[in-house]
């Protein structure tokens, strides 16, 4: 049958602007991560395969319309920020960036989970994405790592996975790569 090319995009089931996909891509997620210190807007670092001593990025996106899915797959081994034991790892270099109403406001409609399976006793079940960026202008370009439930007198809140829970290694076999996998979607204007 051969391949078609539309250049106007394309209404399925009925001729109206909710029926319309305009977008459709995929590729390679090039995966880096940010750290963050807890409690501020500044002094974030990036973190790539440069700041680890393995890193096997499998990792692609696809996007459809204005949703974005990322499919993580990364093999990686010892990186460098383990010593930041408070600050936040959170994805960075997004395919497409995050839809948001201002910096500081919720990230608008972001999910997923995440999971290192290299770890089997400690973290094989999977743990979920921060949806929001915790009102911290920082947190604006990234989706953060979920690291617990914290509950804190007048207000409970998800907490970042900070560099000192994010696993160097396997947990029993300490010399091997780690795998970080998971999904995560999110909505964006471009």
């Amino acid at each position: 049958m051969g391949k078609r090319y539309i250049t106007d995009s394309l209404r399925i089931g009925a001729d109206s602007a909710a029926n319309e996909l305009d977008d459709y891509e995929e590729g390679v997620y090039n995966i880096k991560f940010n750290v963050l210190p807890e409690n501020t807007s500044g002094g974030a670092f990036n973190q790539d395969a440069a700041d680890f001593t393995t890193f096997n990025n499998y990792s692609r996106y696809t996007k459809v319309g204005q949703l974005v899915t990322l499919h993580i797959a990364l093999e990686y081994f010892s990186p460098t920020w383990s010593s930041y034991t408070s600050w936040y790892v959170a994805l960075a270099n997004l395919p497409f960036p995050l839809e948001q109403s201002s910096t500081t406001a919720a990230l608008q409609g972001a999910g997923g989970t995440y999971s290192f399976t290299g770890n089997y006793i400690t973290n094989t079940v999977p743990q979920v994405f921060i949806i929001k960026n915790l009102g911290y202008a920082n947190y604006g370009s990234y989706i953060a790592f979920n690291g617990g439930f914290t509950s804190t007198y007048p207000l409970n809140k998800m907490r970042g996975l900070t560099g000192a829970q994010f696993p160097s290694a396997r947990f029993y076999y300490s010399s091997l790569p780690n795998w970080l996998t998971g999904t995560v979607s999110y909505y964006t204007t471009s």
